[in-house]
């Protein structure tokens, strides 16, 4: 009988096992174990949110909060123009990409669409809001040396931007934007000009949206 192996102090007599009390329940009959188990929880809980913060966080990556009207559905961009100005001896295969004008807004468009906030407009007089644009700089400045050799550019891309409400008549925001990378000519990390221009414009695009969709 359960009874016959009580001893004086209530406790039931299990060799190599934490005293059970009699008639009580696991956290009493063996309150370290029970607090040993519940640190151990603790930590695999804390551990499992701080990893799933961590990756909410990491997968976010750039999103935003929208903070558009409600009356704001569709955009329409324009096609930009190359306003920059380039003198003869500056104007080579390394300081000039032709229709980089066009692949800036082809990226702004991916963008948007991306973002999900606005729908692309194809017709400018039915839109809520119109996107303009011009091309006015392409820059590429030198970070890093290898004696006399450069080992490191920095690229950064320009341009004037303005974003209209025509239902209200009103600019919501203009001004220059920049898109900008770092590429190397050498090593592991290296990579070409064109790639580079790629990230820069992504980069471009990735400020266009944010600064329309969160200026408000």
């Amino acid at each position: 009988m359960l009874a016959d192996n009580l001893g004086e102090d209530g406790y039931i007599k299990v060799p190599r096992v934490c005293p059970v009390k009699y008639k009580s329940i696991f956290h009493r009959a063996c309150p370290v174990g029970f607090h040993l188990m519940n640190n151990y929880m603790l930590k695999k809980f804390l551990l499992f949110t701080f990893c799933l913060l961590l990756t909410t966080f990491l997968g976010c990556g750039y999103t935003f909060h929208s903070n558009l009207p409600s009356y704001m559905k569709n955009i329409y961009v324009e096609n930009f123009k190359n306003r920059i100005e380039f003198t003869k001896n500056e104007r080579d295969s390394s300081s000039y990409f032709p229709g980089l004008e066009n692949d800036i807004v082809e990226a702004v468009e991916n963008r948007f669409v991306l973002e999900g906030s606005l729908q692309l407009s194809d017709d400018k007089e039915m839109s809520d809001i119109v996107l303009t644009g011009n091309l006015v700089n392409y820059i590429k400045q030198p970070l890093r040396y290898d004696g006399d050799n450069v080992e490191e550019y920095r690229l950064s891309i320009v341009i004037d931007c303005k974003v209209e409400d025509l239902e209200k008549n009103e600019i919501v925001w203009e001004d220059k934007v920049i898109g900008d990378t770092t590429y190397f000519l050498t090593g592991a990390l290296a990579k070409t000009e064109t790639e580079a221009v790629g990230e820069a414009v992504d980069d471009l695009a990735r400020r266009v949206v944010e600064k329309t969709v969160v200026q408000w």
